[in-house]
């Protein structure tokens, strides 16, 4: 029986594994029901399985381990979504 895997992500450690004790890195897994974000033991095998969902592919999966936008740029994208809320206003006063 093949296992499929995807390289560890460097430094990312599976909550749910740290849970049980074990210091396994977040990879990409497969299963029959799709890609998934998961841990896998010393002997290659499934520990954990730390996404809620499933992906159609190993790309969308790798997205779903990126770090979260960094708080910078989420104010940046505040401020750009006011910015237009403003220019709708301007443009309802004219």
């Amino acid at each position: 029986m093949s296992v499929d895997r995807a390289p560890p992500q460097e430094g990312k450690l599976g909550f749910l594994a740290q849970a049980a004790g074990q210091a396994f890195a977040l990879q990409v897994c497969h299963s029959r029901a799709g890609f998934y974000i998961g841990t896998r033991d010393d002997e290659g095998l499934p520990f954990s399985r730390e996404s809620a969902e499933y992906w159609g592919t190993e790309g969308e999966a790798a997205a779903g381990t990126a770090p979260a936008a960094p708080a910078a740029d989420a104010k940046a994208a505040d401020a750009k979504a006011g910015d237009k809320k403003d220019e709708k206003k301007d443009d309802k006063k004219k």
